[in-house]
């Protein structure tokens, strides 16, 4: 399988120049599937802090709810696939997909919300969605309703979608 570099300028993401990354393996061809999942347009409805933050909480927690978690390889016969969750199951990178769809359809900016990377103690590889409010990004996990900053869970981001560039993924590393 062919892995794409991208190239972008500098970005700050956390503070520290973010660089190039390979777009990991299962979200080659997200774009091409699903335009608004790459799109990095700053207009939205809801520019209101306080609003974002609401919705995405009812957001993240209707998810969680209406997803059962199941495997790429039990749903699709391969270790990685990044789709929509159409038949009510799906992995980590499904779930945060949905929330990323919902949230710029009630109206927030594309550009305020991105797929990232993560590892922790426990957990080697995850998705998740996060949220940019006011300079800060919030995590919308489908291992917790709670949406919390970034710099309060136990996290490392490996990789993200650049937010300007969403069709390119950054890291800090």
């Amino acid at each position: 399988m062919l892995l794409r570099v991208c190239f972008i300028s500098a970005l700050l993401v956390t503070g520290a120049q973010a660089r190039p990354a390979l777009t990991p393996a299962g979200a080659q061809g997200l774009c091409q599937n699903y335009s608004w999942a790459c799109s990095g347009s700053s207009q939205g409805s809801i520019t209101s802090p306080a609003d974002m933050l609401k919705v995405a909480k009812e957001v993240n927690q209707q998810v969680n709810y209406e997803i059962r978690p199941v495997s790429d390889d039990r749903q699709y016969g391969r270790s990685e696939s990044w789709r929509l969750p159409v038949s009510g199951e799906g992995d980590c990178e499904d779930y945060a997909l949905l929330k990323k769809k919902r949230l710029i359809e009630k109206g927030i900016a594309p550009n305020r919300v991105r797929l990232a990377q993560v590892i922790k103690r426990g957990v080697v590889s995850h998705v998740v969605l996060l949220l940019n409010v006011g300079g800060q990004d919030y995590v919308l996990d489908n291992l917790t309703s709670s949406m919390r900053p970034r710099q309060s869970t136990q996290y490392v981001v490996l990789k993200t979608q650049n937010a300007r560039n969403p069709t390119q993924w950054v890291t800090d590393f």
